[in-house]
């Protein structure tokens, strides 16, 4: 866990990523807290337990006529008035036993949302990046966002390089996520710098060079 202690961290289920309808606040009686960053990725995985009644554990659960429950909604981590982590809820288990009643919630960040829908360079308004060009990686992750990944909140932090791709073979459809961080994100500008797909606060994504000059480290 991020430096900070239970007292300062709050932990909170919204709807949705509008942050406008707030489900539940659980800063105060979460027994379990873990979550975890990455490069490439951005805000990855996260895993809290909150005691909870079984009522209320229901709202979370409920899966048929009523709804989708709370799978998909946001949930947001912040340690004072800093988001520390921002995703949606995957997962739900229910735990009763004789020392703890609630809900273990498992939750991804928004990198994960390009798992959602496929991208085919076929489909009517995508590019086909095996002819023209100049082609580069920076206009094919925004195309697959822009067209795919309607939770991720822009493109402006997709930084432009010169590495031409023309003639890379796109043709099968798969998910952006596949694609972008296996296959993209990795590959370099002209100066063979390392290049990192990230997706962090406000789910705005970035694909940036890696500064070789100053690296800084927090614990």
């Amino acid at each position: 866990m991020p430096e900070g202690s239970k007292n300062t961290l709050i932990v909170r289920v919204f709807e949705d990523y509008n942050t406008t309808l707030l489900l539940g606040d659980y800063s105060n009686v979460f027994t379990a807290l873990v979550f975890s960053t990455a490069l490439h990725g951005g805000f990855k995985q996260a895993n809290v337990s909150v005691a909870m009644t079984l009522p209320e554990a229901w709202l979370f659960l409920s899966q048929n006529k009523q709804g989708k429950g709370r799978h998909f909604a946001h949930l947001q981590i912040e340690d004072g008035t800093n988001v520390v982590w921002e995703g949606r809820i995957m997962d739900i288990g229910l735990s009763v036993e004789s020392t703890f009643i609630g809900l273990n919630l498992g939750a991804f960040g928004y990198w994960s949302s390009m798992r959602d829908q496929y991208y085919d360079p076929d489909d009517t308004g995508n590019t086909n990046w095996k002819v023209g060009g100049p082609h580069v990686v920076s206009s094919i992750i925004k195309e697959m966002i822009t067209q795919e990944c309607p939770d991720i909140n822009g493109t402006a932090g997709i930084d432009a390089n010169a590495q031409d791709v023309v003639g890379i073979d796109l043709t099968a459809r798969a998910y952006p996520m596949d694609v972008i961080i296996d296959k993209l994100a990795p590959l370099s500008d002209t100066d063979n710098v390392p290049w990192y797909f990230s997706v962090w606060e406000d789910r705005k994504p970035d694909w940036s060079a890696r500064s070789l000059a100053n690296v800084d480290w927090f614990v």
